[in-house]
């Protein structure tokens, strides 16, 4: 019989559930645990849509041999199933009697099956079936409704689910975005192939990665492993994942290996699918990509992922990230090798090294310091610029300073300008010495001018000594002489 109780509880512990976001194979268990303990059913089983076909996930029966004492026929059970899952309806079957009973069914032994669909956001997820003892129709009633209400919580554990992936997805594309920026950052360094595998595993959920490349002889060695400082290049496990890559890189073809999901037979290559095999089997490798890296026609080596955990193998789209970042690995391995052809490349990759290791061992408090003592410096040289920086009262411009009146200038004797003793602009005064003439010349005239003066001199005492007498006509006319010699005299 149905338990007296409403879906208030059971409903708050799904919900709780769904929330923490279980394993799919525990909330599957719990979601039909809290069924039948709602119900009070006899046995519950949980079909749940994989890969376009209903695949039985949980089973659980409350009474034993409850699934096994059913006499519904198992193509109306096939039949009730698809239509509850494709129509959306609820399916009721009972019992069918067993041959002629005169007595009629025993109670006791008949089953009603209930087939409720698991509904989703984007239609049904699977069939949930229930074994129920017999009882009256408003019982049976409340008995669905109770389950169709229970199993309506998978849409959102499955919502829930649908979002986690959706951030795990855009977190793992973020460490590939990363992993590639890291390629692209050494592609001209000496560790370029530690970087490859140490990247690769960051990509998704990869325990080891292996670099292989072909050395001077185009024969494929062991480049570099991840977390393996000391490489073994000569034991049995090198050689044997030389060969694999050598007949890897033949094929041109990735191999996609997955316990439990793919199979060795699917390898058409039947030379690689032995490889494979010896290596899975030696290694026991539960997850195993490999990815022969090729740039244009190039071949550049062989880059191998592991994974070694038995649970939860790589997913369709961490392989699909982990094909991405070995092309770019390729991209990146071929043009480093194009870089060591080019001379004095080793130099440079030295150079290239050095700088990203001092990048690496910086101390971070040094340029914290730095940052810190920049901005005192700053702060300190606005304060001084606001409280002791002078401030002049005057202010200086350009102009041009113009005379109220103007005056020409000339020289009371001609002659040739030895030196000028101003500038245009300055101030002068009076009896300043301006111009400066040569005097060779004015000399000259001097010494005539000075001779000429002494003989009107002489010739004016002559004319005085002979003109003593001032009352005589003639005399009077040399007195007239002498004064007019005196005159011009003193104009010289």
């Amino acid at each position: 019989m149905a338990k007296e109780s409403t879906t208030g509880a059971p409903s708050r512990q799904l919900i709780e559930l769904s929330l923490t976001r279980p394993p799919v194979h525990s909330f599957n268990r719990q979601l039909v645990r809290i069924v039948i303990d709602t119900v009070g059913a006899m046995a519950a089983t949980l079909w749940l849509l994989r890969e376009n076909e209903l695949i039985m996930c949980e089973e659980i029966e409350e009474a034993v041999g409850a699934v096994r004492s059913i006499r519904v026929p198992e193509a109306d059970q096939q039949r009730a199933l698809r239509n509850a899952f494709e129509k959306g309806e609820v399916v009721v079957l009972r019992d069918a009697p067993a041959g002629f009973d005169p007595l009629g069914p025993d109670p006791a032994t008949q089953r009603t099956l209930v087939f409720i669909p698991v509904a989703g956001l984007r239609g049904n997820l699977g069939v949930l079936r229930l074994i129920l003892a017999p009882a009256d129709e408003p019982m049976l009633a409340k008995q669905v409704q109770l389950a169709e209400t229970l199993s309506g919580y998978y849409s959102l554990y499955s919502a829930q689910r649908i979002l986690t992936v959706q951030h795990e997805e855009r977190r793992d594309i973020d460490r590939l975005s990363k992993a590639i920026l890291q390629l692209q950052h050494y592609t001209f360094s000496r560790q370029l192939p530690d970087v490859v595998v140490n990247s690769g595993v960051e990509v998704a959920r990869i325990d080891r990665a292996v670099l292989l490349t072909t050395d001077s002889e185009g024969q494929l060695r062991v480049r570099s492993v991840s977390s393996v400082a000391q490489l073994d290049k000569k034991g049995a496990w090198a050689r044997l994942v030389c060969e694999l890559g050598e007949v890897a890189l033949q094929s041109a073809q990735p191999v996609q290996y997955i316990e439990g999901v793919t199979n060795t037979d699917e390898i058409e290559d039947e030379e690689l699918r032995e490889f494979v095999n010896s290596y899975v089997l030696m290694t026991e490798a539960k997850s195993l990509l490999v990815y022969p890296l090729k740039s244009g026609e190039e071949s550049v080596g062989v880059l191998l992922f592991e994974g070694f955990q038995a649970e939860g193998g790589l997913t369709l789209f961490e392989r699909v990230l982990c094909t991405v970042y070995a092309s770019h690995a390729a991209s990146a391995l071929a043009n480093h090798r194009r870089f060591e052809r080019v001379p004095l490349s080793s130099w440079h990759a030295k150079r290239i090294d050095q700088e990203i290791e001092g990048v690496k061992r910086g101390r971070p408090w040094v340029g914290k310091a730095l940052k810190w003592g920049l901005l005192v410096l700053f702060l300190a040289g606005l304060v001084w610029l606001a409280w002791f920086l002078p401030v002049s009262e005057k202010v200086g411009a350009s102009c041009f300073v113009a005379a109220e009146a103007e005056r020409v200038i000339t020289a009371r004797i001609p002659g040739k300008i030895e030196a000028v003793h101003f500038e245009q602009g300055v101030d002068v005064h009076e009896s300043d010495l301006l111009i400066e003439f040569e005097t060779d010349d004015i000399r000259l005239k001097l010494d005539e001018e000075t001779q000429n003066s002494k003989d009107l001199e002489t010739s004016i005492a002559k004319l005085r000594g002979e003109a003593a007498d001032e009352r005589d006509p003639e005399h009077r006319s040399q007195l007239a002489q002498i004064r007019a010699l005196g005159y011009r005299l003193l104009a010289k």
